[in-house]
């Protein structure tokens, strides 16, 4: 069996999720006044634990990250796979940094950010080439069943969220 990209589901324990604070910072920076849901220093609704989605390459590299946390796994699945499905009417928008000289992306379905760069890149040639490697993934990426813990030690027992 051939393993390609896929996209993969983090769930945070808790709201205030030291995990989650980058997540949110990282959105923040890179869609700046666009961010739809909450910015870091600002509460998130208090919930059991709240999901992520991100596209990973084969060998678990991650490709993008999901704009929106959502609080239940059948919604987060659903975003994914909007996002899937909609693959090949995704908006780019570049973005950069100036004062840190850094550039990024996020990708965008009827104007609405679904879907950022997993990271900053230092050239303009980084970037685009993780757009590219992350539009072809996007298109014939699968979702994987279940989530997983932000910290691998707590899966023991019933704690792993799983369909």
């Amino acid at each position: 069996m051939s393993v390609g990209p896929r996209v993969v589901f983090v769930r945070f324990v808790a709201s205030d999720s030291p995990k989650l604070t980058p997540w949110l910072g990282h959105l923040q920076r890179v869609l700046g006044s666009r961010v739809a849901h909450a910015s870091p220093g600002e509460p998130l609704p208090v919930t059991e634990s709240l999901l992520v989605w991100q596209l990973v390459s084969a060998n678990n590299r991650q490709l993008a990250r999901s704009v929106e946390v959502r609080d239940t796994f059948e919604v987060a699945t659903a975003d994914a796979r909007e996002v899937i499905e909609s693959s090949n009417t995704l908006q780019v928008e570049l973005v950069s940094e100036a004062g840190r000289g850094v550039y990024g992306w996020y990708a965008s379905i009827d104007d609405t950010p679904v879907m950022t760069c997993a990271r900053w890149y230092l050239t303009d040639r980084d970037r685009r080439h993780s757009i590219e490697l992350a539009l072809r993934a996007i298109a014939i990426a699968t979702l994987r069943p279940g989530a997983r813990l932000t910290d691998p030690a707590l899966m023991a027992g019933d704690r792993a969220y799983r369909t």
